[in-house]
Protein backbone atom coordinates (compact mmCIF):
# COMPACT_ATOMS: atom_id res chain seq x y z
CA UNK A 1 0.00 0.00 0.00
CA UNK A 2 2.87 2.54 1.04
CA UNK A 3 4.33 1.68 -2.72
CA UNK A 4 1.01 2.93 -4.34
CA UNK A 5 0.95 6.07 -2.03
CA UNK A 6 4.23 6.86 -3.10
CA UNK A 7 3.13 6.27 -6.83
CA UNK A 8 0.05 8.19 -6.66
CA UNK A 9 1.98 11.17 -4.71
CA UNK A 10 4.65 11.25 -7.92
CA UNK A 11 2.26 11.32 -9.96
CA UNK A 12 0.46 13.90 -7.77
CA UNK A 13 3.65 16.26 -8.19
CA UNK A 14 4.40 15.96 -11.68
CA UNK A 15 0.65 16.93 -12.46
CA UNK A 16 1.66 20.31 -10.02
CA UNK A 17 4.63 20.79 -11.91
CA UNK A 18 3.12 20.30 -15.61
CA UNK A 19 1.17 23.73 -15.72
CA UNK A 20 4.46 25.21 -13.95
CA UNK A 21 6.32 28.14 -15.91
CA UNK A 22 10.11 29.22 -15.45
CA UNK A 23 11.15 32.27 -15.51
CA UNK A 24 12.52 33.91 -18.48
CA UNK A 25 16.02 34.89 -18.45
CA UNK A 26 14.61 38.27 -18.46
CA UNK A 27 12.46 37.55 -15.58
CA UNK A 28 15.33 36.48 -14.14
CA UNK A 29 17.57 39.64 -14.83
CA UNK A 30 14.54 42.07 -14.18
CA UNK A 31 14.51 40.60 -10.58
CA UNK A 32 18.03 41.05 -9.97
CA UNK A 33 17.68 44.50 -11.02
CA UNK A 34 14.94 44.98 -8.71
CA UNK A 35 17.23 43.18 -5.95
CA UNK A 36 19.98 45.59 -6.83
CA UNK A 37 17.63 48.59 -6.52
CA UNK A 38 16.35 47.70 -3.53
CA UNK A 39 19.58 46.72 -2.02
CA UNK A 40 20.85 50.28 -3.09
CA UNK A 41 17.66 51.84 -1.38
CA UNK A 42 17.85 50.37 2.02
CA UNK A 43 21.77 51.30 2.01
CA UNK A 44 20.87 55.25 1.27
CA UNK A 45 17.74 55.00 3.77
CA UNK A 46 20.94 53.47 6.40
CA UNK A 47 22.92 56.17 5.20
CA UNK A 48 20.25 59.43 5.67
CA UNK A 49 19.41 57.72 9.07
CA UNK A 50 22.85 57.66 10.70
CA UNK A 51 23.11 60.99 9.22
CA UNK A 52 19.71 62.24 10.99
CA UNK A 53 21.26 60.51 14.01
CA UNK A 54 24.52 63.05 13.59
CA UNK A 55 22.76 65.67 13.19
CA UNK A 56 20.49 65.87 16.06
CA UNK A 57 23.60 64.88 18.43
CA UNK A 58 24.99 68.29 16.54
CA UNK A 59 21.73 69.89 17.62
CA UNK A 60 21.33 68.95 21.22
CA UNK A 61 24.81 69.96 21.52
CA UNK A 62 24.43 73.38 20.45
CA UNK A 63 21.01 73.52 22.41
CA UNK A 64 23.21 72.37 25.80
CA UNK A 65 25.87 75.15 24.59
CA UNK A 66 23.38 77.80 24.45
CA UNK A 67 21.93 77.07 27.33
CA UNK A 68 25.08 77.42 28.84
CA UNK A 69 26.12 80.82 27.23
CA UNK A 70 22.46 82.08 28.21
CA UNK A 71 23.05 81.27 32.18
CA UNK A 72 26.28 82.45 31.97
CA UNK A 73 25.05 85.84 30.48
CA UNK A 74 22.14 85.87 33.07
CA UNK A 75 24.94 85.46 35.76
CA UNK A 76 27.25 88.31 34.00
CA UNK A 77 24.22 90.83 33.80
CA UNK A 78 23.25 90.09 37.31
CA UNK A 79 26.58 90.62 38.30
CA UNK A 80 26.38 94.48 36.56
CA UNK A 81 23.58 94.67 38.32
CA UNK A 82 24.69 93.84 41.95
CA UNK A 83 27.43 96.13 41.42
CA UNK A 84 25.36 98.96 40.32
CA UNK A 85 25.70 99.09 36.55
CA UNK A 86 23.66 98.65 33.96
CA UNK A 87 23.24 95.86 32.29
CA UNK A 88 22.99 98.07 28.96
CA UNK A 89 26.18 99.62 29.57
CA UNK A 90 29.39 98.27 27.42
CA UNK A 91 30.44 95.43 28.29
CA UNK A 92 32.67 93.15 26.16
CA UNK A 93 31.90 90.27 28.30
CA UNK A 94 28.80 89.90 28.14
CA UNK A 95 28.19 91.52 24.38
CA UNK A 96 30.70 88.67 23.61
CA UNK A 97 27.88 85.92 24.89
CA UNK A 98 25.14 87.60 23.75
CA UNK A 99 26.71 87.51 20.40
CA UNK A 100 27.43 83.60 20.73
CA UNK A 101 24.14 82.87 21.49
CA UNK A 102 22.66 84.70 18.87
CA UNK A 103 24.67 82.72 16.21
CA UNK A 104 23.75 79.67 18.14
CA UNK A 105 19.92 80.79 17.53
CA UNK A 106 20.28 81.44 13.94
CA UNK A 107 22.30 77.82 13.54
CA UNK A 108 19.12 75.78 15.21
CA UNK A 109 17.13 77.93 12.56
Amino acid sequence: ASLDTVEKDLEDAIADLEGVQLPSDEDMQRYKDQQAALLQKKEELAAAQKEEEQLKSTYSSLQAERESLELRLDQLQLQQTEQGLQPEEDNTAAQALEEQVKALNRLQG
